[in-house]
């Protein structure tokens, strides 16, 4: 099983290093997939957000306030001893 499995990395390197070299002699670059197109189509699907968008309210019904987390915290630390005597 050790040499199939050897044998077929080897035929895919050799494959591999095969197409580079055909692709440089034929004179056509050869690269990684363009970003340039991937960035257009992920701008064409979630546009940015216009100054409207922003004066907009935030939909998201959050848990707890800040106040909420900050009076929590306070607890806990004082329930801890060599904190609170401090």
């Amino acid at each position: 099983m050790t040499s199939k499995i050897s044998s077929v990395g080897l035929l895919a390197r050799l494959i591999g290093v095969a197409v580079l070299v055909v692709g440089q002699l034929s004179g056509a670059p050869v690269r990684a997939q363009d970003p340039g197109g991937l960035a257009d189509s992920r701008t064409a699907m979630w546009p940015a957000p216009s100054e409207a968008d922003w004066a907009r309210p935030c939909l998201i019904t959050w848990q707890r306030t800040w106040e909420d987390a900050l009076e929590e915290l306070l607890e806990r630390l004082s329930s801890i001893p060599w904190i609170s005597a401090r």
